[in-house]
């Protein structure tokens, strides 16, 4: 191989080197990899928690009263998840029905930082009735459910919001005490 090619072909991967280690030491969210962030701290931990659980007592509360926005303010959801939850509200209301929601445990599965969002998964159980909306009589019975939800959460000015949640496929955690639901 020519000579002039070969010293091309060191310059371009020393180049490359160099390029990959100062990324790798001054811009790591932009590595293949990603960043994970500084570790979450035992602060941070508890206030993920929390928010995830005034998140699910606000919307049992949606729910029940049929969409009062009394609690709007305080769930801790970005607009959008606000206006999803309205919208669903509003299909079963339109059935001339409501939804009456109680969460009966709630356990932290795992939280890990992905970028500038904290990716917190929860095993819940729920328990569910629906109701005739002018009488409360239940139009459906009680029934439970036991779901792995997995919420994208951000960091605000006045604390944790969730930016997004769904399902997660991950099996139930094993405890020795019966499932609530």
């Amino acid at each position: 191989m020519n000579r002039f090619v070969l010293d091309f072909l060191k310059h371009v991967l020393v180049y490359l080197v160099l390029a990959a280690t100062l990324t790798a030491v001054f811009d790591r969210k932009n590595m293949p990899w990603g960043y994970g962030g500084p570790e979450l701290t035992e602060n941070d931990k508890r206030e993920i928690t929390l928010t995830v659980e005034l998140f699910n007592k606000v919307l049992s509360d949606f729910y029940a009263t049929g969409g009062d926005p009394a609690l709007i303010d305080d769930m801790p959801a970005s607009k959008n998840i606000k206006h999803f939850i309205y919208r669903d509200i509003g299909f079963i209301g339109r059935n001339g029905m409501i939804l009456v929601l109680d969460q009966a445990s709630s356990r932290v599965t795992s939280l890990r930082q992905d970028k500038d969002i904290v990716l917190a998964t929860f095993f819940e159980e729920w328990n569910y009735v629906y109701q005739k909306f002018d009488t409360r009589k239940p139009v459906s019975g009680i029934k439970g459910m036991g779901l792995s939800y997995t919420y994208a959460l951000s960091r605000k000015d006045n604390g944790w919001q969730i930016d997004s949640w769904g399902f997660e496929d991950v099996p139930a955690p094993s405890r020795k005490e019966e499932f609530l639901y």
